[in-house]
């Protein structure tokens, strides 16, 4: 094993280390041919087994279902296939993709062969070859007497619904003689495939007459209890836990600075006049302390850069680096981001190396073909491959043992797959050590690097993410009420939870699915919800059109719209093939290369690549896009409009407008709180092009009104305050919950949305988060949380300094919001009160309107204003067209409102001084001055004030209030947001008229307004009296 320290030293590099000590597993006197005699003549037979390993044998014989959590590299595979082939158990083996299970497919094949056992690879792609080969009843015969079938949960889901139909599955027979389900690698899945795979074992526990035993394997499964006790109640077997410890030789890590730093701190101290007065106080130790200087190299080095000082180039050639592996006898693998960044570098290194060294380089990534990838895995488990780079397929379930150093090229952002990462090297007793190397490349890296050395310790010792699995999660409970409820044979083992959630999500209609079931049906496929086929995605060359692999139906809504960039083809989409007339459905993704000319013949860029020029300049910068591009300085972003359920239910996600993001190449400084802090100018380029597609699917989530007062950015600072108290306190990872916060004319809002379902907003004690949140002290790692959180919002908490005291106290104002239903439902505990029927005779008028704005240009917005008046017993509602920021023919309702007034009606109004600014903002100063001389003869009763001001609360949205005035409505603000999302995408799929697209809009906002009219009328009624009793007490 070559020693990096010796090469780094002898090239001038500069770089921190530190060595993480070797970690062996305890053995039991008991070698793998003692159990199998079979073993006697491969290499594995004369080991001794680990402790976990022979513990998971022995609770398997004893008949428990078993859950082994243990890290990378210690024998997990073998824990439960020694009792599979010794006792001959018929074994299920459900592996992710079988693609990163080749390591473990190879050792059962080998051990099969060893043992005469039959066991057979089973996906899509083999299934086909094999029914071409066989036909399909030899087939199901030759699966049925097998010993072992490994798959995958997707072929297993297809086979499952043939089963659930009365089809015949080629799996069935073997299905009704399985003893064991093996799952591996349950960290792999999202919360949504865990639900998928729990709701699986239970119906084949329905179907089959099979009294199997469960087996789970992970790495960093965090609620092991949780699941046992799911396994217990399924089969009625003790479920047992075993711990085990991975195995690792001494490990050596460093993190590359650059070259010459020495040199370069010289320079800088040169420059001390210009520098002092611009960083913090504590940094100017930088100009005596080498070492301090050499810890905080990046935040110096990117100080000096925003005050324009040139301290020379710190950039290495990573090539020379990585050349010097070639020679080792380990194998080294390179990690990348991208895979444009594997194939950079695996094509410099072979131009590098000459002749028979170049084939000792080799990429990895999921456009190289399976068998290709094959043989580059075999190239270097022979030895034959030296460097393998990859972007990600490697750094899960594939064990090749001879690597014994990884080489991170720009770090994950995720600390759980760094680790996977690490998980692939120093699996081999006979490595003296290993080596981590961290070569700071991408924006991540700087974020951290420029907060210092032990900003990155800080971030290595975080806890890592934890793996949700929920078992009471509904999406389990819908899978499998679906398919009960399709099949004659387990339609009568329906339970009363299953046949209500079926019904509240109105999937079926009597004895039948409804429409929307047969959607579900439809839709329902492992990966995601969505038909079983891909979008095609093709590539221009010139005349030459090339297919590029599928993308999926959701990564065509928030990856593929016209104007993103796709880097994994340095392309850009340039347009949709579209079919299906009215409903518009996207056929094919249409890209071209990544040139400036294929760029500036688009009209609809041309706005764009002009206010990127304009922002360069402004930022003192030479516009170069291509080369921002690539540099990682401009990229796209698809904002999606999401539509949340309230509880479980059914969401909506809905692009609605592409963006380009900017970063400034040069920094900037800026000294907060007697600290330096380095950061880039960011800018965000709206492009004039249309959007397609929709992705809907069933979830968690939960829409909260806001206070038309509220400050939005601010509470977004809070939620992303709130996002990091879960990741830190609770190890939630940041992708499990996402926030947002909206705002359109008065109206304000907040959601919540599990993005997989994942059962935990419904699941967390929200108060006890509230208790966590207000003790909460935040660390240095937290800023670094937050930018790669939300690196928007971040530009905004920057603006307010970093002061942690003001984002907690808008997380705790957001809690307060998730919170407010507990508190109402104790405010109207005890409350009892008669109230009048409605009637014109009280003299009582509630009106309420909307602005619903649809276009904007030059500064200037146009959309539908909707009006709604209830005087008791009749509602009248209204909608107006504003042009450029005007309302047009509002006269007809000054006419109506004048007629009120006239016969000495009050008006009741939901939030007064909300009402009256958006009146400003539309210019609407006759029906202002209306609502003013109202107020001014106390005629105007605001009743969101008195609701305050009765109930003692300060958050007081509508919505929520009248639930626990048992009030009824028929449309909510989320309908209305969710038809204006609509509308938004249909205006801007057309050149026509923008008034042609907001028909149902408009009908939703008068049917959403009466509700409200209705509502304030009520609630008006209810306070009033609420108010006699307490002058009577």
């Amino acid at each position: 094993m070559l020693d990096s320290k010796i090469i780094l030293d002898a090239n001038d590099y500069d770089y921190y280390s530190f060595v993480e000590e070797t970690i062996k597993p305890e053995t039991v006197e008991v070698k793998f041919k003692d159990l199998i005699p079979e073993f006697s003549e491969i290499e594995i037979g004369s080991k001794n087994l680990y402790k976990h390993q022979y513990a998971s044998y022995e609770a398997l014989v004893r008949g428990k279902n078993l859950i082994l959590r243990s890290g990378t590299g210690s024998g997990k595979t073998e824990a439960w296939l020694i009792y599979s082939i010794k006792h001959k158990i018929p074994t299920l083996a459900i592996y992710p993709t079988l693609a990163l299970a080749n390591d473990q497919i190879k050792r059962i094949d080998l051990y099969s062969e060893r043992t005469n056992l039959r066991s057979l690879v089973l996906d899509a792609n083999k299934r086909e070859t094999l029914i071409h080969e066989y036909g399909r009843a030899k087939l199901r015969s030759i699966i049925t007497q097998l010993d072992i079938l490994v798959t995958n949960p997707a072929l297993l889901m297809n086979e499952i619904k043939k089963l659930v139909k009365g089809k015949p599955a080629l799996i069935s027979g073997f299905l009704n003689k399985v003893k064991l389900v093996m799952i591996d690698e349950i960290d792999f899945y999202s919360p949504r495939e865990i639900a998928l795979l729990l709701g699986l074992i239970g119906l084949m526990k329905n179907f089959t007459n099979s009294d199997f035993q469960i087996a789970t394997l992970s790495a960093m499964i965090e609620n092991p209890e949780e699941l046992a006790s799911f396994y217990t109640r399924l089969n009625n077997r003790e479920t047992e836990i075993i711990e085990g410890k991975r195995f690792r030789v001494e490990n050596r890590t460093y993190v590359i600075l650059g070259k010459n730093i020495k040199k370069i701190w010289e320079k800088f101290k040169k420059y001390k006049h210009l520098i002092e007065s611009k960083i913090a106080n504590e940094d100017l130790r930088g100009f005596e302390d080498f070492e301090y200087f050499k810890r905080n190299f990046y935040k110096f080095y990117e100080a000096a850069k925003a005050l324009k000082i040139d301290l020379g180039d710190i950039d290495f050639d990573p090539i020379d680096l990585l050349a010097n592996y070639v020679k080792d006898e380990h194998v080294t693998l390179v990690f990348t981001r991208s895979i444009n960044k594997a194939e950079e570098l695996a094509r410099r290194l072979k131009n590098v190396l000459n002749g028979d060294l170049a084939k000792c380089i080799a990429s990895h990534h999921h456009l190289i073909n399976k068998e290709e990838r094959k043989r580059v895995e075999e190239g270097a488990r022979s030895g034959i491959v030296k460097i393998l780079i990859s972007p990600r397929t490697l750094s899960q379930g594939i064990d090749i043992g001879t690597v014994g150093r990884i080489v991170h090229f720009g770090l994950p952002e995720s600390l759980r797959e760094f680790y996977q990462r690490e998980g692939r090297k120093g699996r081999r007793m006979d490595l003296d050590f290993s080596e981590t190397i961290i070569i700071p490349y991408g924006s991540w890296d700087r974020k951290l690097l420029t907060r210092g050395i032990e900003a990155l310790y800080q971030w290595l010792q975080l806890p890592i993410e934890k793996i949700i699995v929920n078992v009471d999660n509904k999406y389990r409970i819908l899978f499998e009420a679906m398919m009960k409820f399709q099949s004659p044979r387990l339609k009568k083992l329906l339970s009363d939870e299953e046949i209500k959630l079926l019904k509240e999500l109105k999937l079926v209609k009597g004895d039948e699915l409804s429409d929307r079931g047969l959607e579900v049906e439809r839709k329902l496929q492992f990966y995601e919800f969505a038909p079983p086929y891909g979008i095609n995605r093709i590539l221009k060359l010139g005349e030459e059109r090339v297919y590029l692999p599928e993308i999926s139906h959701v990564d065509l809504v928030e990856k593929f719209q016209p104007g993103c960039f796709d880097p994994s083809n340095e392309a850009i989409v340039i347009a949709h093939n579209i079919s299906g007339g009215y409903s518009r459905i996207v056929s094919a993704v249409i890209e071209e290369e990544m040139k400036w000319q294929n760029l500036v013949k688009k009209d609809e860029l041309l706005p764009a690549l002009e206010e990127y020029e304009e922002y360069k300049y402004k930022w003192g910068e030479t516009p170069d896009l291509i080369y921002d591009y690539l540099v990682g300085k401009l990229s796209s972003e698809v904002l999606c409009v999401v539509h949340p359920p309230n509880g479980f239910g059914k969401y909506y996600k809905i692009p609605n407008r592409v963006y380009w993001n900017i970063r400034s190449s040069k920094p900037r400084v800026k000294v907060i709180k007697d600290k330096t802090v380095v950061y880039y100018e960011r800018a965000k380029i709206e492009l004039p092009t249309a959007t397609y597609g929709k992705y809907s699917d069933y979830t968690y989530g939960a829409f909260y009104e806001l206070d038309p007062s509220e400050d939005v950015t601010s509470i977004r600072i809070g939620l992303a305050f709130i996002m990091i108290v879960l990741r830190k306190k609770l190890r939630i990872p940041f992708e499990t919950i996402l926030y947002d916060v909206g705002k359109f004319g008065d109206k304000k809002f907040l959601s919540l949305h599990e993005p997989n379902s994942a059962g935990l907003i419904e699941k967390l004690d929200w108060l006890e988060i509230k208790k966590i949140t207000e003790e909460y002290n935040p660390e240095v790692i937290d800023e670094i949380l937050f930018e790669a959180l939300d690196e928007y919002t971040y530009a905004d908490f920057i603006s307010k300094n970093l002061d942690w005291q003001y984002a907690k106290k808008y997380a705790i104002k957001a809690l307060d919001y998730i919170l407010l239903r507990e508190k109402l439902k104790v405010k109207f505990k005890d409350i009892e009160v008669i109230i009048p029927k409605p009637s014109k005779a009280l003299k009582l008028l509630a009106l309420d309107l909307i602005w619903l704005p649809l276009k904007e240009e030059f500064g200037r917005k146009s959309g539908i204003l909707v009006l709604a008046f209830y005087d008791g017993e009749g509602l009248n509602s209204f909608g107006f067209l504003v042009e450029e920021g005007r309302v047009r023919n509002f006269e007809e309702a000054n006419k109506l409102l004048t007629k009120f007034i006239d016969e000495e009606f009050s008006f009741l109004i939901y939030d007064f001084r909300a009402k009256k600014e958006m009146l400003n903002e539309l210019y609407l100063r006759s029906f202002d001055f209306i609502l003013d001389s109202m107020a001014r003869a106390d005629k105007v009763k605001d009743v969101k004030e008195i609701i305050t001001k009765n109930l003692d609360i300060s958050l007081a949205p509508l919505e929520e209030i009248e639930k626990f005035a048992e009030i009824q409505r028929e449309v909510k603000l989320s309908d209305v947001i969710y038809e204006l999302s609509n509308s938004q995408q249909k205006i801007s799929q057309t050149k026509a008229n923008w008034r042609n697209f907001t028909k149902f809009l408009e009908e939703k906002a008068k049917r959403y307004l009466e509700d409200n009219c209705k509502s304030i009328f009520h609630l008006y009624l209810i306070m009033r009296e609420i108010t006699k009793e307490n002058i009577t007490r």
